[in-house]
């Protein structure tokens, strides 16, 4: 059975072409707070991955 094709072709583009229109505005603390959480959440993550 074949893949439905779809109408609407899939492309690459650049992250750097993209351009957010209305970004939210955070608070300064709030974004920090949330920047070490997930910090945090990759340290743990990497640990439970490496197997001793």
């Amino acid at each position: 059975m074949l893949p439905e094709k779809n109408e609407f072709p899939i492309i690459q583009i650049e992250i750097a072409k993209i351009k957010f229109l209305n970004p939210r505005t955070r608070n300064k603390v709030v974004h920090e707070e949330i920047k070490e959480s997930i910090k945090k959440k990759r340290i743990k993550q990497a640990y439970k991955r490496k197997s001793y």
